[in-house]
């Protein structure tokens, strides 16, 4: 029988307040950070994919299937991305 071991959380106290710095990114698609995903967006999706080089900055929010890179295998979950966004 496996054994189970639970820990309870650490409190630390302290006067001095926390500084929890946070980066936001904009969602997946959204190229150009403005709430949508339009032509815009699918411009500097093609142009991330075909050099990711020239566009490190933007490599992450091409990469649309979460495997860590902007590739071809990105196109069809951007494709739908970019559908279920339109009006």
């Amino acid at each position: 029988m496996p054994l189970a071991v639970r820990t309870a959380p650490t409190v630390i106290e302290s006067e001095t307040p926390a500084i929890i710095e946070a980066m936001v990114r904009p969602p997946h698609g959204d190229f150009d950070d403005d709430g949508d995903i339009e032509q815009n967006d699918l411009a500097l999706f093609v142009a991330t994919l075909i050099e990711p080089e020239a566009h490190p900055d933007l490599i992450v929010i091409a990469d649309t299937n979460g495997d860590g890179s902007a590739n071809g295998e990105d196109i069809p979950e951007f494709t739908r991305i970019m559908i279920d966004c339109q009006p």
